[in-house]
């Protein structure tokens, strides 16, 4: 779900819950030397549950990148 071009709830098979704070956009990039590089904007995720999860907006939707420990 969004708000705001931004996610305010996330599922996945890993993780789920309402999102009850953010950071971000961070700008990464890679393999900028190669023919498949690529450029997004990352944000940290807390949900409600306590999970931190880094994610990324794609061309179509919102992927989950990994969970902080």
């Amino acid at each position: 779900m969004l708000a705001r071009e931004r996610p305010i709830h996330l599922r996945s098979l890993h993780v789920s819950g309402a999102v009850s704070g953010e950071r971000g956009p961070y700008r990464a990039s890679g393999n900028w030397w190669d023919e498949k590089w690529w450029d997004r904007a990352e944000w940290d995720l807390q949900l409600e549950n306590g999970i931190l999860c880094r994610c990324h907006q794609s061309e179509e939707n919102w992927e989950i990148d990994g969970v902080y420990d």
